[in-house]
């Protein structure tokens, strides 16, 4: 963790020596991706380069196939039955909380609340009647029921309201001006008979519009002074006369429902719409048939042809350790599956067809399609990230070949052709890598510090095309000791934070052992 001077010294070389380059500079995307060809072997040639970069564990990829276990029309009808045999004995309990807590899958609360605060479906009733049954109404998966226990007034009002705001194109005094105008054209057609919603969809600036300008049930506190006063001083429902001026711009509003300090205690029951035993059991039965008939990779492909109702999707690269296949959690058997930890202690081959799993609310088959060993990735699972990088090469060949030999960076430029762009890059840093207009091109900005103003560096395959670049200056850091001290802090800090870390993977390196965990777990 201990930082030295020599490694302060050269931190704050690294970190705060600038440079003014000129450079020439030909972009790789000048020459067409269609124009270089690359084979195999070169692909092979290159990954035997640099090894080093392309190191892998072990990693196997699966294609699998889910049958979703999804309540039927007659799991529906049953809880929606239930339900309705509820609703006559809600009618009647002589204490509701109790009726709740027996009967519902939520807790039940006293809170009294606005309609701000209701669920859309008792918002349509309003106002609501005291020990009145309102539902059952099915949302979003659910039945529920709803008895009004309290009716009382609260403190803070609640309101409905749609709005379209113009929001002005500046700060200025013109451009307000030419909002308001816009907001008050608006309101003026509005009062003609134009429909407000089809307005606020054409004219709205910000996420109402969509929804016809709605902003739905709000209470007291939620929004900006100015159109609370505006909208909770109203009476009835209807068009507010003028524009409302906000800090966000100009509004046109209409009030969809007057102010009210109602509030309601409600009493709720929500029964979940959820797969029966046997709907369970038939989807079950549909994923072993498809096992039965994947014998083998291809027919496991063939089955989404056949069936146009099932989705085959790919999960590539799973390493042993996984808990999740894409968006399966907690999938961790059919990782071990993958791996060949399975039940019946086969190993597993490539084209292998899996048990039936049950992940969540779906039944799952799969086939392992890929094994990849630990080591050094293979061409074919690198191949367009390779081919990327060969052909860059091949075109810096090309480009540097063409390059003039001599003269000033201008004259070469000129000679080459207009795809070749001469510019000058300020504040080069010498240990960040990055040539300002360019991109990250580290060899150049080594080369630009290694020359001395007004050299010019042979050309040179960079990142993101080939380069020449010329030094026209280079500002050294000062080394007084405030510096030097400063420049301690940094990597001290980031020695600090990585040495538990290395402690860690060093034991882990000598200490011998093998961690199995995957297999069992």
């Amino acid at each position: 963790m201990y930082v030295t001077t020599a490694e302060a010294k050269r931190y704050n070389a690294l970190q705060n020596t600038k440079a003014t380059v000129k450079y020439l500079f030909v972009p790789y995307a000048t020459i067409s991706d269609s124009a270089v060809k690359v084979t195999d072997a070169q692909l092979q040639a290159y990954l035997d380069k640099n090894k080093g970069k392309y190191k892998v564990e072990d990693t196997r990829s699966v294609e699998y196939i889910t049958v979703p276990v999804v309540a039927s029309k007659e799991d529906s009808a049953a809880v929606k039955a239930s339900i309705a045999d509820l609703a006559k004995q809600f009618a009647t309990a002589p204490v509701d909380s109790l009726f709740v807590m027996a009967n519902s899958e939520q807790p039940y609360t006293k809170a009294l609340r606005s309609p701000a605060d209701l669920p859309e479906e008792l918002r349509k009733q309003l106002p609501l009647a005291q020990g009145k049954i309102y539902g059952p109404y099915a949302e979003n998966g659910t039945y529920s029921l709803y008895k009004v226990t309290g009716v009382s007034t609260g403190k803070q009002a609640a309101a409905r309201a749609s709005h379209i705001l113009i929001k002005p194109e500046g700060t200025t005094p013109e451009a307000k001006a030419a909002a308001k105008a816009k907001a008050q054209d608006i309101l003026n057609k509005i009062k003609a008979g134009a429909d407000f919603a089809a307005l606020a969809r054409q004219f709205g600036t910000d996420g109402t519009k969509d929804q016809g300008g709605d902003l739905g049930w709000f209470g007291q506190g939620r929004m900006v002074p100015e159109f609370e006063k505006a909208i909770f001083g109203a009476t009835a429902p209807g068009l507010l006369p003028n524009v409302v001026e906000t800090s966000f711009g100009y509004h046109v509003i209409k009030v969809t429902a007057a102010p009210t300090k109602q509030t309601y205690q409600v009493a709720e029951v929500k029964k979940s719409i959820t797969p029966s035993d046997a709907t369970r059991e038939a989807a079950y039965a549909k994923a072993q048939q498809l096992k039965g008939e994947a014998t083998d990779l291809e027919s496991f492909r063939k089955l989404v042809t056949k069936d146009k109702t099932l989705a085959k999707q790919e999960a590539k690269n799973l390493d042993r350790s996984a808990r999740s296949v894409n968006n399966l959690q907690n999938a961790r058997e059919l990782v071990r599956w993958a791996f060949g930890f399975n039940q019946t202690g086969d190993e597993t081959k490539v084209g292998d067809i899996s048990e039936v799993y049950e992940i969540g609310d779906q039944y799952v088959i799969a086939a392992l399609t890929e094994e990849r060993a630990k080591g050094t990735a293979t061409v074919a699972n690198l191949k367009p990230e390779l081919s990327a990088l060969v052909r860059n090469e091949e075109k810096a060949k090309q480009i540097m070949a063409k390059l003039p030999k001599a003269g000033t960076l201008e004259e070469m430029a000129a000679k080459f052709g207009p795809t070749a762009q001469v510019g000058t890059a300020p504040d080069v840093i010498m240990g960040q890598g990055n040539f300002p207009n360019v991109g990250f091109e580290p060899v150049a900005v080594g080369k630009a510090f290694a020359l001395k103003p007004g050299q010019k560096s042979a050309p040179i395959q960079g990142e993101q095309g080939v380069l020449i670049v010329e030094p026209v200056s280079v500002a050294a850091p000062q080394e007084s000791p405030a510096a030097l001290n400063a420049a301690k802090q940094q990597p001290a800090q980031q020695r600090a934070q990585q040495q538990d870390g290395k402690i860690y993977e060093a034991i882990k390196a000598h200490a011998n052992v093998k961690d199995n965990r995957t297999k069992f777990f």
